[in-house]
């Protein structure tokens, strides 16, 4: 196997482009400014990057992942942590092919974003595919998660803190389990909202809210499909 590793200490740093089979590629980025790219094309590939910020919080930071893969079998894993800045940071995820993976193995490393605003929008096309994160938040601090799916036998599953969540599923036997909480820091001027738009049969959808105003909205056209919303307020 290949493996391609980077690390960057300074600021506004890029790297990592990748085209093989079974390559891994690591960027760890810490400080103000990032920009990581990744390009994989080929099979069982895997893409690890942790951006943090610097010792200093100034204004305006921001970090962006944008990260592509085709083929089959491949992995990501994301890690956007301690960004505070009025700008928001960004990971962006394609991946083109079958039993390809978003995840992590376990609570510490599962993909995570924990700055104010972020957003992770994720585009997957084939079947058998996998977006989930073991975290108890995998996106905290009023975060926005997009996410597009073409194909059959996907599995979704994640947790936000004041999320917006909008997915968009087409295909068939897809499931969804979407976790919406209010946090410790508690404010009433937050909250949780939900757009799922499914078209396919046998799909499932699981949405659960916590919050003093929650809004969900699951529009699915198809046979034999389920969907359950579960709204709690305080």
């Amino acid at each position: 196997m290949k493996k391609l590793f980077l690390i960057v200490g300074v600021l506004a740093m890029s790297a990592g482009v990748v085209f093989a089979q079974g390559n891994d590629a690591s960027i760890d980025q810490t400080g103000d400014d990032h920009s990581a790219t990744i390009e994989q094309v080929g099979s069982m590939n895997e893409s690890f990057v942790v951006q943090t910020e610097g010792t200093e919080t100034p204004d305006g930071t921001v970090a962006v992942a944008d990260i592509y893969q085709e083929g089959d079998a491949n992995y990501v894993n994301l890690n956007q942590r301690a960004f505070y800045g009025s700008v928001n940071s960004e990971a962006l995820i394609d991946q083109v092919g079958d039993d390809n993976t978003v995840m992590g193995v376990n609570e510490g490393d599962a993909w995570y974003q924990n700055q104010t605003g972020g957003l992770l929008d994720v585009w997957m096309k084939g079947d058998r595919n996998t977006l989930r994160s073991l975290r108890t938040e995998a996106q905290k601090n009023k975060n926005y998660l997009t996410l597009d799916i073409e194909g059959s036998d996907n599995d979704v599953a994640a947790a936000q803190e004041f999320g917006d969540a909008d997915i968009d599923i087409t295909g068939g036997e897809n499931t969804v389990s979407l976790w919406q909480m209010a946090g410790a820091n508690f404010d009433e001027t937050l909250f949780n909202t939900a757009d799922v738009d499914v078209v396919g049969d046998v799909n499932t959808i699981n949405v659960s809210q916590v919050s003093t105003s929650n809004n969900a909205v699951v529009d699915i056209m198809g046979d034999n499909n389920s969907a359950t919303v579960t709204q709690t307020s305080f």
